[in-house]
């Protein structure tokens, strides 16, 4: 259960933090690890997603504390168990749809990885929506279990198992292999097309032929990949849209996706013409800002200017105004975030449900369903939700005050250590 007056953890993570965002960068292990609390750093290595890529450079590096060997081994054994594991629930999943449909495209993962420690939780497949139903019933004839409805808070309890109801809007379908525990999500396309985001994604899943059409089987692990400049315009929808600075998810794992695509050297022309050809410019260029704010120039010069050029006055400045929520690692800046999301459905066209929602600002002031409820403590679709948006005013102003105290506190003190004594 999360307290009930939660703050930014940046504040007292501030070493490990930048420490966690060195180290996915190539930095060295020591002397930072030193001053790293262990708890500490192992909560936000896992939040993050990089645990496994941190256990790797502690193992190869000599005169590493023992605490932190121990602690290494067993992460990346457990790491390797999970591995091996998904590896195999991913053969034993393509194997089944390959019997009676097109095998899948791997997305995320090891289409990501390049062979290097990556975290990762669950399967994602691209799989034909003509191929959906018949899917379904094989998955569930041979003991998978359909967990979406526990999962996806948008589903209504009516549309519950309801495919016909739920292919109108929603792109994934999430399965449990009771054999394994692996969760296994079917997409038919990226992401949904309606409740879930502002943006109008229509589009998007129009176009999922051509992501099929330009996918090819990789020679290593014998997989179906999208090809290397559709992940990495995948990778920019992820970041823009869900693991987002808006929603307050940014993660470090963003950064070693990012540093491996482009050191694979994806054809920039082709990247740049895929990009406006799905109508993805503006997030193939937040993307690019964002990480290379922490990585630095990596992306060919001409490229992005000739990508800034494209966008536009309205989503050059949405751009800048996207990367300026992350303040740092872990730490978000709630006004321009507010902006952002008053901003974004007009300047990205988007639904005329998200634009009207815009007009009344209010709904982008209040916190999302989702979050009130594990602020809270209560399960999730609570009906007690209601009453939770009547507590916010207080909660907000209890806030207000424990910041102000601090900051009092904090000013009296620093006071004190410069040694002026305080007035009366």
């Amino acid at each position: 259960m999360k307290t009930f007056f939660s703050s930014n953890c940046a504040i007292d993570a501030e070493s490990e933090l930048l420490f966690l965002s060195r180290l996915v960068l190539g930095g060295a292990v020591l002397p930072g690890l030193a001053g790293c609390r262990k708890e500490l750093l192992e909560r936000l290595a896992i939040r993050h997603k990089v645990s496994g890529l941190l256990a790797a450079a502690i193992l190869r590096t000599p005169a590493v504390p023992q605490p932190w060997i121990v602690w290494a081994m067993m992460a990346d054994m457990a790491r390797e168990r999970d591995r091996q594991q998904i590896e195999k629930s991913l053969k034993k999943a393509i194997n089944l749809i390959g019997a009676i449909a097109e095998p899948p495209i791997v997305l995320k993962g090891a289409s990501l990885s390049f062979g290097t420690p990556r975290d990762e939780g669950d399967i994602d497949l691209l799989i034909r929506e003509k191929d959906l139903l018949p899917i379904i019933e094989l998955l569930e004839s041979k003991g998978y279990t359909y967990v979406g409805y526990e999962r996806n808070l948008h589903i209504r309890k009516r549309e519950n198992r309801r495919w016909d109801k739920l292919k109108k809007w929603s792109n994934q379908f999430e399965f449990k292999d009771t054999e394994s525990g692996t969760l296994i999500e079917l997409h038919t396309a990226f992401f949904e097309t309606a409740r879930v985001y502002d943006e109008n994604l229509s589009r998007l899943k129009k176009s999922v032929p051509d992501f099929w059409a330009a996918s090819s089987i990789d020679a290593e692990t014998g997989n179906r990949y999208l090809c290397i400049e559709d992940r990495f315009l995948l990778l920019a929808l992820h970041v823009v849209l869900k693991r987002s600075p808006v929603n307050k998810s940014f993660i470090l794992r963003h950064l070693t996706d990012y540093t491996n695509l482009v050191s694979h050297t994806p054809d920039w022309k082709r990247l740049a013409a895929r990009a406006r050809h799905f109508g993805l410019e503006f997030h193939l260029a937040a993307l690019i800002a964002l990480c290379e704010r922490y990585t630095g120039a990596l992306v060919p010069a001409e490229f992005q200017t000739t990508l800034n050029r494209r966008l536009g006055r309205g989503k050059r400045w949405l751009k800048g105004l996207f990367c300026r929520i992350l303040i740092d690692i872990d730490s978000y800046d709630r006004w321009h975030s507010f902006l952002y999301r008053l901003s974004a459905p007009f300047i990205l066209k988007g639904s005329l449900k998200a634009r009207l929602k815009t007009l009344f600002i209010v709904p982008h002031a209040l916190p999302r369903a989702y979050q009130l409820t594990a602020d809270y403590g209560l399960p999730d679709r609570s009906r007690m939700i209601v009453f939770l948006y009547l507590l916010e005013p207080m909660r907000f102003t209890v806030r207000v005050f424990l910041r102000l105290r601090r900051m009092l506190i904090d000013s009296v003190r620093t006071r004190y250590d410069r040694g002026v004594k305080p007035m009366g």
